[in-house]
């Protein structure tokens, strides 16, 4: 997943990973997500419901499910650093991960 995404567009790629794979009829999985791993993993399972059969959990490590203060107030700095900040390895993506990590995006999310 791109970490410079939003969870929406991490979301529907981790959909289409999950659906790609050949499970046996009585496979699930195991989700570990970090960070904002944790938060496009459950936007996955909260989006696209055909993921609730192939998923037996989700485990958060230090997940950001409620957003970040850092998110809010370094919010200029954290936007200067992704436009400037050389990363070769990191996949530019839909650039809103951080309006995905904003508290007040977070608390407009209401369960399906």
């Amino acid at each position: 997943m791109s970490g410079r995404s939003g969870a929406e567009r991490n979301a529907q790629k981790l959909r289409d990973r999950i659906m790609a794979l050949d499970l046996a009829p009585e496979e699930r999985l195991l989700i570990v997500g970090h960070s904002k791993g944790t938060l496009d993993a459950l936007t996955a399972l909260a989006t696209y419901a055909e993921l609730a059969p192939r998923v037996a959990a989700v485990v958060g490590v230090a997940g950001a499910v409620n957003g970040s203060p850092l998110a809010d107030e370094l919010r200029p700095a954290y936007a200067w650093l992704l436009r400037h900040a050389p990363m070769p390895t990191c996949d530019r993506g839909d650039e809103r991960a951080l309006e995905s990590l904003r508290r007040g995006t977070r608390a407009r999310d209401e369960p399906p």
